[in-house]
Protein backbone atom coordinates (compact mmCIF):
# COMPACT_ATOMS: atom_id res chain seq x y z
CA UNK A 1 0.00 0.00 0.00
CA UNK A 2 1.42 3.61 0.02
CA UNK A 3 4.47 4.97 1.80
CA UNK A 4 5.59 3.60 5.08
CA UNK A 5 5.04 6.92 6.91
CA UNK A 6 8.14 6.39 9.02
CA UNK A 7 10.12 9.50 9.93
CA UNK A 8 13.89 9.40 9.53
CA UNK A 9 15.64 9.20 12.88
CA UNK A 10 17.87 12.22 13.58
CA UNK A 11 21.62 11.74 13.60
CA UNK A 12 24.02 13.43 16.00
CA UNK A 13 26.75 12.87 18.55
CA UNK A 14 24.37 11.72 21.27
CA UNK A 15 23.76 7.99 21.49
CA UNK A 16 20.13 6.94 21.66
CA UNK A 17 18.99 4.22 23.98
CA UNK A 18 18.79 0.75 22.45
CA UNK A 19 15.31 0.24 21.02
CA UNK A 20 13.20 -2.62 22.23
CA UNK A 21 11.90 -5.38 19.94
CA UNK A 22 9.84 -4.18 16.98
CA UNK A 23 6.11 -4.36 17.57
CA UNK A 24 3.60 -5.28 14.88
CA UNK A 25 0.53 -3.03 14.55
CA UNK A 26 -2.52 -4.41 16.30
CA UNK A 27 -4.23 -7.12 14.28
CA UNK A 28 -1.37 -7.52 11.83
CA UNK A 29 -0.13 -11.06 11.19
CA UNK A 30 3.58 -11.92 10.80
CA UNK A 31 2.88 -13.13 7.25
CA UNK A 32 1.39 -9.72 6.39
CA UNK A 33 4.48 -8.00 7.79
CA UNK A 34 6.76 -10.30 5.77
CA UNK A 35 4.81 -9.54 2.58
CA UNK A 36 4.99 -5.80 3.25
CA UNK A 37 8.75 -6.02 3.86
CA UNK A 38 9.32 -7.90 0.61
CA UNK A 39 7.21 -5.39 -1.33
CA UNK A 40 9.16 -2.50 0.19
CA UNK A 41 12.42 -4.17 -0.81
CA UNK A 42 11.16 -4.60 -4.38
CA UNK A 43 10.02 -0.96 -4.47
CA UNK A 44 13.39 0.27 -3.22
CA UNK A 45 15.22 -1.92 -5.75
CA UNK A 46 13.13 -0.58 -8.64
CA UNK A 47 13.37 3.10 -7.63
CA UNK A 48 16.98 3.39 -6.44
CA UNK A 49 18.56 1.88 -9.54
CA UNK A 50 19.88 -1.27 -7.87
CA UNK A 51 17.57 -3.38 -10.05
CA UNK A 52 16.66 -1.13 -13.00
CA UNK A 53 14.80 -2.25 -16.11
CA UNK A 54 17.50 -2.36 -18.82
CA UNK A 55 17.05 0.23 -21.56
CA UNK A 56 17.61 -2.43 -24.22
CA UNK A 57 15.34 -5.41 -23.63
CA UNK A 58 16.55 -8.89 -24.49
CA UNK A 59 14.04 -11.39 -25.84
CA UNK A 60 13.98 -14.73 -24.08
CA UNK A 61 12.26 -18.08 -23.90
CA UNK A 62 10.13 -18.00 -20.75
CA UNK A 63 8.17 -20.72 -18.97
CA UNK A 64 5.37 -19.39 -16.75
CA UNK A 65 3.82 -21.80 -14.23
CA UNK A 66 0.65 -21.36 -12.14
CA UNK A 67 -2.32 -23.60 -11.39
CA UNK A 68 -4.67 -20.57 -11.48
CA UNK A 69 -5.47 -19.76 -15.15
CA UNK A 70 -6.43 -16.17 -14.32
CA UNK A 71 -3.15 -15.49 -12.48
CA UNK A 72 -1.23 -17.22 -15.26
CA UNK A 73 -2.77 -14.96 -17.91
CA UNK A 74 -2.22 -11.91 -15.69
CA UNK A 75 1.43 -12.83 -15.32
CA UNK A 76 1.75 -13.13 -19.09
CA UNK A 77 0.20 -9.69 -19.63
CA UNK A 78 2.84 -8.08 -17.40
CA UNK A 79 5.62 -9.22 -19.75
CA UNK A 80 6.43 -7.61 -23.12
CA UNK A 81 5.39 -9.38 -26.30
CA UNK A 82 8.99 -9.75 -27.51
CA UNK A 83 9.41 -12.84 -25.31
CA UNK A 84 8.57 -16.34 -26.47
CA UNK A 85 6.33 -17.62 -23.68
CA UNK A 86 5.03 -21.08 -22.80
CA UNK A 87 2.32 -21.44 -20.14
CA UNK A 88 2.06 -24.45 -17.82
CA UNK A 89 -0.82 -25.13 -15.43
CA UNK A 90 1.17 -27.30 -13.02
CA UNK A 91 4.70 -28.15 -11.99
CA UNK A 92 4.38 -31.52 -13.69
CA UNK A 93 3.39 -29.83 -16.98
CA UNK A 94 6.35 -27.47 -16.56
CA UNK A 95 8.78 -30.40 -16.31
CA UNK A 96 7.34 -31.85 -19.52
CA UNK A 97 7.82 -28.48 -21.21
CA UNK A 98 11.44 -28.40 -20.01
CA UNK A 99 11.93 -31.86 -21.52
CA UNK A 100 10.66 -30.55 -24.85
CA UNK A 101 12.80 -27.41 -25.14
CA UNK A 102 15.29 -25.23 -23.25
CA UNK A 103 14.15 -22.05 -21.49
CA UNK A 104 16.05 -18.97 -20.40
CA UNK A 105 13.89 -18.35 -17.32
CA UNK A 106 11.17 -20.14 -15.36
CA UNK A 107 8.66 -18.04 -13.39
CA UNK A 108 6.52 -20.17 -11.10
CA UNK A 109 3.96 -19.76 -8.35
CA UNK A 110 5.00 -21.18 -4.98
CA UNK A 111 1.71 -22.62 -3.70
CA UNK A 112 0.29 -25.18 -6.11
CA UNK A 113 -1.54 -28.46 -5.48
CA UNK A 114 0.58 -31.56 -5.80
CA UNK A 115 4.08 -30.48 -6.71
CA UNK A 116 4.75 -27.00 -5.28
CA UNK A 117 6.89 -24.28 -6.79
CA UNK A 118 9.63 -25.10 -4.28
CA UNK A 119 9.53 -28.74 -5.40
CA UNK A 120 9.67 -27.62 -9.03
CA UNK A 121 12.67 -25.42 -8.26
CA UNK A 122 14.50 -28.35 -6.66
CA UNK A 123 13.70 -30.62 -9.63
CA UNK A 124 14.95 -27.99 -12.10
CA UNK A 125 18.15 -27.43 -10.14
CA UNK A 126 18.94 -31.15 -10.39
CA UNK A 127 18.95 -30.92 -14.19
CA UNK A 128 22.08 -30.21 -16.21
CA UNK A 129 22.38 -26.52 -17.13
CA UNK A 130 19.25 -25.43 -15.18
CA UNK A 131 17.65 -22.08 -16.08
CA UNK A 132 17.16 -19.39 -13.41
CA UNK A 133 13.90 -19.83 -11.49
CA UNK A 134 11.86 -16.89 -10.19
CA UNK A 135 9.32 -17.75 -7.48
CA UNK A 136 6.07 -15.80 -7.06
CA UNK A 137 3.77 -15.99 -4.04
CA UNK A 138 0.47 -14.45 -2.99
CA UNK A 139 0.95 -15.84 0.52
CA UNK A 140 4.60 -15.27 1.43
CA UNK A 141 5.96 -16.85 4.57
CA UNK A 142 9.38 -17.19 6.11
CA UNK A 143 9.62 -20.95 5.55
CA UNK A 144 8.99 -20.75 1.80
CA UNK A 145 11.36 -17.79 1.47
CA UNK A 146 14.14 -19.67 3.27
CA UNK A 147 13.46 -22.79 1.18
CA UNK A 148 13.65 -20.69 -1.97
CA UNK A 149 17.02 -19.25 -0.99
CA UNK A 150 18.48 -22.59 0.07
CA UNK A 151 17.22 -24.27 -3.12
CA UNK A 152 18.83 -21.68 -5.37
CA UNK A 153 15.93 -19.47 -6.49
CA UNK A 154 16.98 -16.48 -8.59
CA UNK A 155 14.39 -14.21 -6.95
CA UNK A 156 11.33 -14.42 -4.68
CA UNK A 157 8.57 -11.96 -5.68
CA UNK A 158 5.33 -11.17 -3.87
CA UNK A 159 1.93 -10.49 -5.43
CA UNK A 160 0.56 -8.07 -6.41
CA UNK A 161 3.49 -7.91 -8.81
CA UNK A 162 5.10 -4.67 -9.86
CA UNK A 163 5.56 -4.86 -13.66
CA UNK A 164 8.86 -2.96 -13.58
CA UNK A 165 10.33 -5.20 -10.89
CA UNK A 166 9.13 -8.35 -12.69
CA UNK A 167 10.56 -7.26 -16.03
CA UNK A 168 13.85 -6.13 -14.49
CA UNK A 169 14.14 -9.50 -12.74
CA UNK A 170 13.38 -11.41 -15.94
CA UNK A 171 15.93 -9.36 -17.89
CA UNK A 172 18.63 -10.00 -15.29
CA UNK A 173 17.78 -13.72 -15.29
CA UNK A 174 17.94 -13.91 -19.09
CA UNK A 175 21.33 -12.24 -19.12
CA UNK A 176 22.61 -14.59 -16.42
CA UNK A 177 21.33 -17.60 -18.38
CA UNK A 178 23.08 -16.39 -21.55
CA UNK A 179 26.34 -15.73 -19.68
CA UNK A 180 26.15 -19.20 -18.12
CA UNK A 181 25.64 -20.70 -21.59
CA UNK A 182 28.65 -18.81 -22.95
CA UNK A 183 30.73 -19.97 -19.98
CA UNK A 184 29.72 -23.60 -20.58
CA UNK A 185 30.63 -23.30 -24.28
CA UNK A 186 34.01 -21.74 -23.46
CA UNK A 187 34.71 -24.46 -20.89
CA UNK A 188 33.79 -27.12 -23.45
CA UNK A 189 36.08 -25.54 -26.05
CA UNK A 190 38.87 -25.26 -23.50
CA UNK A 191 38.45 -28.91 -22.58
CA UNK A 192 38.63 -29.87 -26.27
CA UNK A 193 41.73 -27.69 -26.77
CA UNK A 194 43.43 -29.24 -23.73
CA UNK A 195 42.56 -32.73 -24.96
CA UNK A 196 43.95 -31.89 -28.41
CA UNK A 197 47.16 -30.56 -26.86
CA UNK A 198 47.51 -33.69 -24.77
CA UNK A 199 46.98 -35.85 -27.87
CA UNK A 200 49.64 -33.85 -29.73
CA UNK A 201 52.05 -34.35 -26.84
CA UNK A 202 51.44 -38.10 -26.90
CA UNK A 203 51.86 -38.27 -30.67
CA UNK A 204 55.02 -36.19 -30.43
CA UNK A 205 56.53 -38.53 -27.86
CA UNK A 206 55.54 -41.55 -29.95
CA UNK A 207 57.12 -39.96 -33.04
CA UNK A 208 60.32 -39.19 -31.14
CA UNK A 209 60.48 -42.77 -29.89
CA UNK A 210 59.90 -44.11 -33.42
CA UNK A 211 62.63 -41.91 -34.89
CA UNK A 212 65.03 -42.92 -32.15
CA UNK A 213 64.32 -46.58 -32.89
CA UNK A 214 64.94 -46.05 -36.57
CA UNK A 215 68.22 -44.32 -35.81
CA UNK A 216 69.38 -47.22 -33.64
CA UNK A 217 68.40 -49.72 -36.33
CA UNK A 218 70.14 -47.74 -39.09
CA UNK A 219 73.49 -47.17 -37.37
CA UNK A 220 74.75 -50.82 -37.51
CA UNK A 221 73.95 -50.95 -41.23
CA UNK A 222 76.02 -47.83 -41.82
CA UNK A 223 78.98 -49.23 -39.89
CA UNK A 224 78.72 -52.60 -41.71
CA UNK A 225 78.88 -50.92 -45.08
CA UNK A 226 82.01 -49.08 -44.02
Amino acid sequence: AGGSGEAASPSGPSRAASPGPAQLPAGRRPADAAAAALRRADHVASTTGSNPVPSQLVAGDLLLVDDDPFLLRSLRRLLPDLHRVVLAGSAEAALLALDAQPFDVVVTDVHMPGMSGIDLLAAIRRRPSPPPVVLVSSMPDLDSALSAVSSGAFRYLVRPLDADVLNATVQRAIRMARLSQIERELNARTAVAVADEQRRDVLGRELDATLEGLQVAWQPIVRWSE
